[in-house]
């Protein structure tokens, strides 16, 4: 189970990412396919009824999107991904 603060971490380090690259959270949702609402809760630590953070597929996405491994923003993944 992820920790509020650990939500907190990964969440900022894609908002990070998204920073360094030039890009927003409209365009990672639309190049992962993830609701725009939802990545909007996600990134701003908000809960959307019982889908408090992304799945293992989603994390996957993500980072694809974002050209980094999984494990860079979800390091719980590193050994089982």
């Amino acid at each position: 189970m992820t920790t509020t603060a650990e939500v907190g971490r990964w969440a900022q380090l894609v908002r990070e990412i998204l920073m360094a690259q030039g890009r927003n959270q409209s365009w990672l949702a639309e190049l992962t396919g993830i609701h725009p609402s939802n990545l909007s809760k996600w990134l701003n630590g908000k809960n959307h009824g019982a889908k408090k953070e992304p799945s293992l597929f989603e994390r996957i996405q993500i980072a694809k999107a974002l050209g980094v491994p999984v494990h860079h923003i979800w390091p719980e993944t590193e050994h089982g991904s």
